[in-house]
């Protein structure tokens, strides 16, 4: 992605649309500039947030609960695949590498085991 327009789209819009759309179903109200003001894109910049004080705290990787007794999915957004496939990004969160070929059935904008 060119580094222009990586200043110009937003990865924390990502999760932040999907947000808006979940609380729609819910029967909430969203004013529409909410979601014109949007540009995620999959191969935005991380921000670096973990600064001052919390980079004193060891880091920690959230599990990735496969079979939770065989009835709850575990659902990764197209963003996050799209983000580690494409090689320009080098995302590969610890967490989620060993796993990351157990997401074959595409649901939406979802992937799932």
């Amino acid at each position: 992605m060119k580094k222009d327009l990586q200043q110009q789209v937003h990865l924390s819009d990502i999760p932040l649309s999907w947000m808006i759309d979940e609380a729609g179903k819910a029967g909430l109200e969203i004013e529409g500039y909410l979601r014109n003001g949007l540009k995620g894109h999959y191969a935005a910049k991380i921000h670096q947030s973990r600064k001052h004080i919390y980079r004193s705290k060891p880091r920690f990787y959230r599990d990735i609960m496969f079979n939770n007794g065989g009835s709850q999915k575990v659902y990764v957004h197209d963003s996050v695949l799209n983000r580690q496939q494409d090689g320009i990004t080098k995302y590969a969160p610890k967490n989620l590498m060993p796993h990351i070929g157990k997401f074959t059935r595409k649901v939406g904008d979802l992937w799932t085991t």
